[in-house]
């Protein structure tokens, strides 16, 4: 079937609120701009990519011309800029994934080319496009290479304090599970077939191979249907538990069933086929002229207050200061001014909401100035006691 192209897409229209609340938790994590700077100063982005690059075959136009007419669709479907090179790996396991900060690259398994057919590709490339797209690749490869360092990552972050260093780790680790969320959603709006996406999932969870041709996708989505008993509330916990046990061998995506409950949940809500017809865009809220700060590095869209680029992780010594948003009447999610409908449920902003008010500084520890954890009494990287206001 002929894709439609989502002219202008910008990812706040389809980032999933889970991703969103994890991202705020995130960002408001106690000396995180701080350890992201040294440990980019320690790794660096040459290190995975001339892991891949130096190991991988390139596609290009001229050695895999239908593959790389599919990645160049996805491309041009979910309005990602930029020079993005695509890499096949020999591996026994249907998979994807992205790497790269500045100059991300993806990376598919041989055992996908054989399993998916071209609709199914374009579903895998466009999550992985995703990523990219929604400006995750800083945090999500630094949550990748947590998980591939495992322990060392405190001396890698040598000065700080390995005390803060896994304070870090588990709300990292976590956001880089709700991000899948969005993705999957990028994967949809490019294939634009939920049956698509949904054999898709259940290939990569272990489909036997009698079954690759006809996957039993209705009995799945009915499934998936079915999975109701979780909330943004319970995740946290049960992702919290897994990663604080055993943090270097967690789960590095959510459940299958429940990335499927997900998708249908943003259909049946009417959030896909806005999105898809374009109700969600609109051009006096998405100029170029009224949008976030760029980062002069890379170009990215800044998120507000920042002082490093979540792209590319170049510190900013623009202004950044944080503009008052509104809340959803239906999710209570910040919503900026002038948005026809809010971008992390889909609902309507016809009613006047009441601002949101910047968040106050966090206070910082007057021996060693480094932020305090929400109800610490005493500094985490020096021992000071903190001073009662």
């Amino acid at each position: 079937m002929a894709r439609q192209k989502l002219k202008n897409l910008h990812d706040d229209e389809y980032e999933h609120p889970f991703d969103h609340k994890a991202l705020e938790a995130l960002e408001k994590t106690p000396a995180l701009d701080t350890i992201l700077q040294k440990f980019w100063e320690k790794v660096g982005e040459n290190f995975l990519r001339v892991q891949y690059t130096g190991s991988c075959i390139q596609v290009t136009e001229n050695n895999f011309g239908n593959l790389y007419s599919l990645f160049k669709e996805v491309q041009a479907i979910l309005n990602v800029p930029g020079d993005i090179e695509l890499y096949l790996m020999q591996n026994p396991y249907p998979n994807a994934f992205t790497i790269g900060v500045e100059n991300p690259i993806i990376v598919i398994t041989t055992k996908s080319i054989d399993l998916m057919n071209d609709d199914e590709l374009i579903y895998l490339i466009g999550h992985e496009m995703g990523h990219i797209k929604s400006k995750h690749m800083l945090y999500q490869q630094t949550a990748n290479l947590i998980t591939m360092f495992g322990g060392i990552v405190g001396n890698l972050t040598l000065g700080i304090g390995d005390i803060i260093t896994t304070a870090v780790q588990v709300p990292l680790l976590y956001w880089s599970r709700m991000a899948e969320f969005t993705s999957d959603r990028a994967g949809l709006l490019t294939c634009q077939d939920i049956r698509v996406a949904t054999s898709v999932n259940m290939k990569l969870a272990g489909l036997p191979e009698k079954y690759m041709d006809n996957p039993p996708v209705d009995s799945f989505l009915a499934q998936a249907k079915e999975f109701k008993d979780y909330d943004y509330n319970t995740l946290n916990k049960l992702f919290r538990l897994f990663t604080e046990l055993n943090p270097w061998q967690g789960m590095t995506h959510p459940w299958t069933v429940m990335r499927a409950a997900e998708l249908m949940k943003w259909i049946d809500e009417g959030g896909y086929e806005r999105v898809l017809s374009r109700q969600t865009f609109d051009p006096a809220t998405m100029s170029d002229a009224i949008r976030n700060p760029v980062c002069p590095k890379c170009n990215a869209e800044l998120r507000p207050g920042k002082k490093f680029c979540q792209n590319c992780g170049a510190p900013q010594e623009i202004d950044t200061a944080v503009t008052p948003a509104f809340v959803c009447p239906a999710c209570k999610a910040e919503v900026q001014p002038g948005k026809k409908f809010c971008p992390h449920c889909g609902a309507p902003q016809e009613q006047a909401t009441a601002p949101v008010p910047p968040p106050a500084p966090a206070p910082v520890c007057p021996a060693c100035n480094t932020p305090f954890a929400a109800d610490a009494q005493f500094c985490q990287n020096c021992g000071a006691k903190r001073e009662q206001p």
